[in-house]
């Protein structure tokens, strides 16, 4: 609407003028040397407004004329773009088919097309895919130079260099990531991996704590990592000799988390090693209380204080079972050492019961 209004002003303008010199027509004299120019002051007028028109015409087509190269070099990326998506799309198929041998062919073919980190992504990971780690280490450092992909192409080397135990500069790509993607959990895994591997628990633990800080896990998720993370803490110990604080790491674990049975087991054995077999007992009872099993069953008799007859290994039994009783397992062992004590009347009573468990 604004431009209609302001094209009827001109048409205003224009015949306003055209009014004005058909009114008060002038004459104009153009002498140069020995030409001269003789005309009225509307021809002249409309020769400067032709001469204009024809000068914008011009602009247009030498600018024109200077854009063919950049509109050829735009065309030609935008043919290099739609051929180079096509190619992805068939390494994602390929990979995708398990033949990662020919998405790595197609890989470098689409680099040959265009430099792009995409591509360059998809041909590490191929290389990771069939074993070739340090194509695909080598692919990963030059995907860095991508500031989009340095964070994912630093993992992807962590990971290889943590798979084969190569952990020559892991702490430096580990910082660099961080620096990129601060507290990541990818990063907070491979922290605590290489912790790990390193037995350095306490920053194991420390980074465990970090993981629930920034909420990548519960309450229970947590508890329940951190008593493993104990109990592994724990063997580790056994390993050097050093059984004291092996089974405070095992009570530590057990603390967090009630049921760990392995945690239990460790402990009880410790005990009954060092003839301590109350404390053993209290410990197969509580953990027999939450997972009824074989392996606390056999603990449970070599914690026994004395030596025991068919009728009173049964009877010793019953003191174990009686914490979880209610198991298909508990009427099971039952029925079990009741049947070696001859007692008839019981294996009948626990075989009606484990008929009516199933």
């Amino acid at each position: 609407m604004i431009r209609f209004i302001i094209y009827l002003i001109e048409i205003f303008v224009i015949i306003g003028v055209a009014i004005i010199l058909s009114d008060t027509p002038n004459a104009v004299i153009v002498e140069w040397q020995d030409w001269r120019i003789d005309t009225s002051v509307g021809v002249l007028l409309i020769f400067i407004f032709i001469l204009a028109l024809v000068s914008v015409w011009l602009l247009r087509l030498y600018n024109l004329i200077l854009g063919i190269p950049d509109q050829l070099k735009t065309w030609r990326r935008e043919r290099k773009l739609v051929k180079l998506q096509r190619v992805n799309f068939q390494i994602i198929s390929a990979i995708d088919a398990g033949n990662v041998e020919e998405a790595i062919t197609l890989a470098k073919d689409a680099l040959n097309i265009m430099e792009n980190e995409l591509s360059r992504l998809y041909l590490a990971r191929s290389y990771e895919l069939v074993g070739e780690r340090i194509q695909a280490i080598s692919e990963y450092e030059k995907l860095m130079n991508f500031p989009n992909s340095a964070f994912v192409a630093a993992q992807g080397i962590i990971n290889i260099k943590m798979a084969i135990n190569d952990m020559e500069n892991i702490e430096e790509l580990l910082e660099y990531a961080n620096k990129i993607k601060p507290n990541a959990l990818s990063i907070i895994n491979s922290r605590m991996q290489l912790a790990k591997a390193q037995r350095d628990y306490a920053k194991v633990f420390k980074l465990l704590e970090q993981k629930k800080e920034f909420r990548f896990l519960t309450d229970d998720e947590f508890k329940t990592m951190a008593a493993d993370l104990l109990y592994e803490e724990s063997l580790y110990h056994h390993e050097k000799q050093n059984p004291e604080r092996g089974i405070e790491c095992a009570m530590r674990a057990l603390k967090l988390k009630k049921g760990h049975l392995q945690a239990s087991i460790a402990m009880a054995q410790y005990y009954i090693g060092k003839n301590d077999k109350h404390e053993a007992q209290e410990i197969i009872k509580k953990a027999y209380n939450i997972q009824a099993n074989n392996e606390l069953v056999q603990l449970w008799f070599a914690a026994s204080p004395k030596k025991l007859t068919a009728l009173s290994t049964l009877s010793y039994l019953e003191q174990l079972v009686s914490e979880n009783p209610e198991t298909y397992f508990s009427h099971k062992i039952m029925m079990e050492y009741a049947q070696k004590a001859g007692l008839n009347g019981l294996v009948q009573r626990y075989d009606n019961a484990l008929k009516q468990l199933k």
